[in-house]
């Protein structure tokens, strides 16, 4: 929100964009790892051609995570420092409010 209010669009677009691909992977990986592991659990959604699908985004957002990687290193390195602080303290806000309860 901070990046958004100084008006750094091109640095907020860079920041997200390495970090949407490797959401991506994660999901897609999920997918896969899910419906290996429970293959008779109740699905909302089907997926037809399983496991097709699934490897194919990921095999797209594996490409689009490693070409945004290798064309500003710095900047997605700084995104995923970010993320770090942010999620590391979310969980550290929360684990001394479970603590204190």
């Amino acid at each position: 929100a901070l990046l958004a209010t100084v008006g750094v669009y091109e640095l907020l677009l860079a920041f997200s964009a390495a970090l949407i691909a490797a959401m991506g992977i994660c999901v897609n990986a999920a997918a896969i790892v899910v419906r290996r592991r429970e293959p008779d659990l109740e699905r909302p959604y089907r997926m037809p051609l399983f496991p097709l699908p699934a490897l194919l985004a990921l095999a797209i957002n594996g490409a689009l995570f490693a070409l945004f990687v290798h064309d500003d290193p710095a900047t997605a390195a700084k995104a995923f420092a970010a993320l770090a602080v942010l999620t590391g303290g979310a969980y550290l806000a929360t684990r001394r409010g479970i603590a204190a309860t």
